[in-house]
């Protein structure tokens, strides 16, 4: 038996297993943060969520986050992220849960140049996830690496509630001028974002 056919196994009603077997195979893909992977789980994700399968998926990602190895947890938690801004409800509530162990699972065994991509994908989180939620964040990676800095949970809302940038909302939606241009097919979608902010 396959290893995501194992883990799908822990879907007791046949349809969530059958919904977790599905997903886990498309996830098998993603072994680097290639956009196209990453856009077509989440659109994947939005469509289980109208059968009421997001808790299925959520549990899917999470468990694949972190039983891949290290190499492949980033684009793991790029999914989350990705799915989050994209399809916030009902996702957002559903990964907030347990954020704080996924995020240090990919943390701890991340190399330093990976740390930090991972601090500038936590610091787009301030207007999605909870500012106790992400205080409780910080202070978990911070007691992993003492450089880690961690907004004071009067700070964290503040900034929160005087964000004027586009993303205060919540919705933040894939940009269509950049996601339909031209690439080639397997540019990691990091790289990619990094080019526009030049």
């Amino acid at each position: 038996i396959a290893a995501w056919r194992l883990s799908a196994m822990q879907f007791t009603d046949p349809v969530d297993r059958e919904t977790a077997e599905a997903y886990e195979e498309g996830l098998a893909q993603l072994t680097d943060n290639a956009r196209h992977v990453i856009m077509h789980l989440t659109e994947l994700a939005h469509d289980y969520a109208r059968d009421k399968k997001e808790v299925v998926i959520v549990a899917v990602i999470e468990r694949h986050i972190r039983k891949v190895k290290s190499s492949q947890k980033l684009p793991g938690l790029y999914l989350m992220d990705s799915i989050v801004k994209n399809h916030s409800d009902p996702y957002r509530d559903l990964f907030q849960q347990n954020i704080v162990n996924t995020f240090s699972t990919v943390f701890v065994s991340a190399p330093e140049k990976v740390r930090l991509l991972l601090y500038k994908l936590r610091n787009t989180w301030n207007d999605i996830f909870s500012s106790t939620k992400l205080y409780q964040l910080d202070s978990k990676v911070k007691a992993l690496d003492p450089a880690w800095p961690v907004l004071t949970l009067n700070n964290a809302s503040a900034s929160s509630n005087n964000s004027n940038s586009p993303s205060s909302s919540g919705n933040i939606h894939i940009n269509p001028a950049v996601f339909n241009r031209p690439r080639e097919e397997n540019t990691p979608i990091f790289e990619e974002l990094q080019t526009e902010g030049t």
